[in-house]
């Protein structure tokens, strides 16, 4: 098994090794780029049913100039094509009207690929219970609010 050092807000640790232990027609691969004994870029992606789907990644400021994230997710698409998959989605750029322009970085990273922009309807959340959702929203702007 892979050694997991998950240094981020996302998920807990397990969270992430329960990912990579899941059974099935579908798999979650860890891809790890590292320059000696120093991880560079880091990725976890969904394969299943003839695609995959990148969900998660970070990379590192050191050598930078090595472009660990274009070796990652270059590599990873090489191997899955070679192994039948047909599709690898990078999963969600920022929107044509400039409205997130924090996402302007990676959108530019993940267009450098070349590929087919494909947009969704998008997800919502539909509350069964008002009262319930209210207090998961309040519980949700708290723990934002404490890890800043």
């Amino acid at each position: 098994n892979p050694v997991i050092d998950v240094h981020h807000h996302w998920k807990p640790e397990e969270h992430y090794r329960r990912m990579l232990n899941v059974d099935g027609p579908v798999h979650v691969r860890l891809g790890l780029v590292s320059h000696g004994s120093t991880v560079l870029a880091a990725s976890l992606v969904v394969v299943g049913y003839g695609a995959a789907t990148y969900l998660h990644g970070a990379s590192s400021r050191t050598n930078r100039e090595l472009m660990a994230p274009y070796l990652l997710h270059g590599g990873a698409m090489a191997a899955l094509e070679a192994e039948g998959v047909g599709s690898y989605d990078l999963w969600g750029i920022a929107p044509g009207d400039g409205s997130l322009q924090a996402w302007a970085g990676f959108t530019r990273f993940k267009l450098g690929f070349g590929g087919d922009v494909v947009t969704y309807t998008g997800t919502w959340d539909y509350p069964f219970s008002s009262l319930q959702y209210q207090v998961y929203l309040l519980a949700r702007r708290l723990r934002r609010a404490i890890r800043l």
